[in-house]
């Protein structure tokens, strides 16, 4: 049978990717459908405390970047550079969207925790699995969603880079296999 039918509220559910793209999508079928615990490991950290004054609330693009870009000449006396200002605003739209997905995730009635742990370090993702055991008494489902895209065909990769696509599954597979 389907075994989707079978999740109960009180199940674990580890989901590796973090609180983006479609690991996000996943926890939320879950959380509507059955309100588990969700738990989203992502490599991101997670904003400390409320996004500052100069850019809560501003949704429009070039409105953001003009209150980034103030806010980099003012902890700066160097010049600012446009690379700068797009790095801050990824990072903040980063931010926006992992704490808008917990929250929603939430509003279902799910248990929602965010752990950043880099899934190809042995000694952190271990101590996330061995945390969630001791916490929780039990893990039912992985979603193993963790992934970097460097999307190329095979004969343009780097070895550097088809090095960190493939480490980031196969390392945090190796590391799942042997604590689950």
């Amino acid at each position: 049978g389907d075994i989707i039918r079978q999740i109960q509220r009180d199940w674990v559910i580890l989901l590796t990717g973090g609180a983006r793209g479609v690991t996000t999508e996943i926890a939320r079928q879950l959380a509507e459908r059955y309100q588990p615990t969700l738990i989203l490991a992502g490599a991101s950290p997670l904003p400390s405390g409320p996004e500052p004054a100069d850019t809560a609330g501003i949704t429009e693009l070039p409105r953001l970047k003009s209150a980034l870009l103030a806010r980099l000449r003012a902890a700066s006396s160097n010049p600012v550079k446009p690379a700068a200002v797009e790095a801050g605003l990824q990072r903040l739209m980063k931010d926006r969207e992992i704490l808008q997905s917990i929250d929603d995730l939430r509003r279902t009635g799910a248990k929602v925790e965010y752990h950043s742990v880099d899934v190809r370090n042995e000694d952190a993702f271990g101590a996330l699995i061995d945390s969630i055991y001791q916490e929780h008494g039990r893990l039912d489902v992985v979603i193993h969603g963790a992934g970097i895209i460097e999307d190329k065909l095979i004969r343009d990769k780097t070895p550097e880079s088809f090095d960190r696509v493939v480490h980031t599954k196969a390392d945090s597979v190796f590391v799942l296999s042997r604590k689950l």
